[in-house]
This record gives structure tokens, sequence and C-alpha cells, in this order.
């Protein structure tokens, strides 16, 4: 549950964040943007096109100032997922800009999904955005802005995550590099400050070799208890425009039960023989998951 203070924290990184690509401000967008953040979005061929946080701040201050299209920000919806991971909705209004990586050569009104952590390394702990997607349409035509999602595009998302779980649960690094881009970024929040891995290290190691890890190691006997399954809960799924989604996902790994933002792009462009739809983002939190059954050895408990 977020306090009325936390959501306070939020809009203002939001305000900042508007305020940073209107003013062309590079200070106020590494006041709200993480060193390690990453911009995600689709190139005019349908590849993914990703931009760490100094090319998007570099990107930022190139453009021509756009205060006139701050009439058009809106914080549409900000969602907590755990003490330090939140995700918030936006949209923004910009100019043309046509000599970006994803061009662009009339106004347009963005619909973003901005994943946020608490980094305790800043400032005592300060919330930053680490990863942003988006759709984007013509600011001047309502009737485009408002099509395009179809019923269709519910059940191939849902498809994919259905992927994510079952391959987590079977630790099949292999088929979880088939649903995690290799663009992807997986980050969440420790004490000390961010964790980041890249799809690689998550799928081939992080899953296949769960049970080896010192932290599961002890749970491993749990691998095919019901209770861990039954845990995976699809709690969200909502869309910025027909290629640009955000899904929150419970998802259980003893000893923790963590809650996924996973942000989503529906690709044109084939990636290992398959275009639609691929997790390119994700950020978690956990609470205690089984932690009372830890046993006494490891994966080759007898």
């Amino acid at each position: 549950m977020s306090s009325d203070g936390e959501r306070l924290e939020i809009s203002a990184v939001c305000a900042d964040y508007f305020a940073a690509l209107h003013g062309c401000d590079a200070e106020r967008f590494r006041g709200m943007f993480h060193p390690r953040g990453v911009l995600l979005g689709l190139g005019p061929d349908g590849a993914v096109v990703r931009r760490d946080s100094a090319a998007f701040c570099a990107g930022v201050v190139a453009r021509g100032a756009s205060n006139e299209y701050a009439v058009h920000d809106r914080i549409v919806s900000i969602e907590f997922l755990g003490r330090a991971c939140a995700s918030a909705k936006v949209q923004i209004a910009l100019p043309p800009a046509p000599e970006s990586p994803t061009p662009t050569t009339t106004a347009v009104l963005y619909t973003d999904f901005l994943t946020l952590l608490r980094d305790d390394s800043i400032d005592g702990g300060a919330w930053r955005v680490i990863a942003k997607i988006y759709s984007s349409a013509p600011l001047d035509d309502a009737d485009v802005r408002a099509d395009g999602v179809t019923p269709a595009d519910f059940s191939d998302v849902t498809r994919a995550v259905d992927g994510y779980c079952r391959s987590n649960r079977r630790c099949d690094g292999e088929g979880m590099a088939r649903i995690f881009h290799p663009a992807c970024c997986l980050t969440y929040a420790l004490p000390d400050g961010i964790v980041v891995c890249d799809a690689d290290e998550f799928c081939r190691v992080r899953v296949a070799g769960r049970w080896e890890q010192p932290a599961h190691r002890p749970y491993a006997h749990l691998r095919g208890d019901p209770r861990v399954a039954a845990a995976d809960t699809l709690v969200s799924v909502d869309f910025a425009g027909p290629r640009a989604c955000r899904v929150v996902l419970r998802i259980g790994c003893p000893p923790f039960l963590w809650t996924d933002v996973l942000l989503c792009l529906k690709l044109t462009a084939p990636v290992y023989g398959r275009d639609g739809w691929w997790i390119v983002a994700k950020s978690s939190s956990s609470v205690p998951f089984l932690q009372g059954e830890r046993g006494e050895e490891g994966p080759h408990r007898k």
C-alpha cells in the first residue's frame, strides 16, 4: 500500500520528466532518469531501438524547446508494486523530431509507461525512472489515437506471459530467451542500490541455474510444489497503443514472491524467427514466500 507522500514523490518525478523533455534540460533529466535507465521503442523497420540514459539525454537536449505543448501533459495512472518499485502511465506531446532514431514528421502525442525504482544510494532513497516504452499517434488526430488495440492483442500478450510463467517453472532458459528480447533489461532495488542484469544473464544463468543459486538452493525441494505454481497471478494488462503494453504479474520463486512490471512491445521485425509481443523490460519487488520451509540440502536432496 502506498502513502500519499509516496504518490506525491512519483508525481514530482513525472513533473520533472515533462519539464526536462519540454525544456531540453539535461540537469533536470539527470534528476529524474536513472543513470542505468533505458528507453525502448520501435524503429521504422519494426525492430527494437534501445537507448541508454546518456543517449536519451542527448536526444532530449538536441530537440527544440516545446513548452507550448505542456498543456497536453497528463499523469494517467500511478501504481506501486512494493516499497521500491512503481509504474506510471503518462502522456506528453512533442514537436516533430525527424532526426530521432524513431523519427516523427508531425507533432505527436506519446503515451508512455515509466517504470520507477527507489535507489537508496541516491540522496538517501530517491525515485528514478529505470525504463520507458511508449506508443505514439498524431497529436491532431483523435480517431487514430483511439484506434488499434484488439481482443487478439490481449490474447497474444497473455500467451507470452503464460510462456514466461511456464519457462520459469521449468527453469527453461532457452524458452525464456524466446520471450525476453535480447535488448531487455531486468532490474530491482536492494538497500545498497539498483541491480541490473541483461536478458542473457537472466535467461541462461538466473533462470536455468536457479536451484543452484545460494538464495534458492535450500528451497529446491519445493520446485514441484503446487503452491508455487498457484502463486502465479496475472494482475493487470494495460495498453498504451496497439504495439506497447504493460503487464503486472506475481510469480513465485521460493523464498520470494515477486511482483513484476513487464514492459512489452509488438515487433514486426522477427527475432529468432518470431515477431509479435516481446518483453523488453522487467522490474520487480519481492516479499517472503514459503521461507519457513527451508530445507537442509540443495537440489540433489533425496
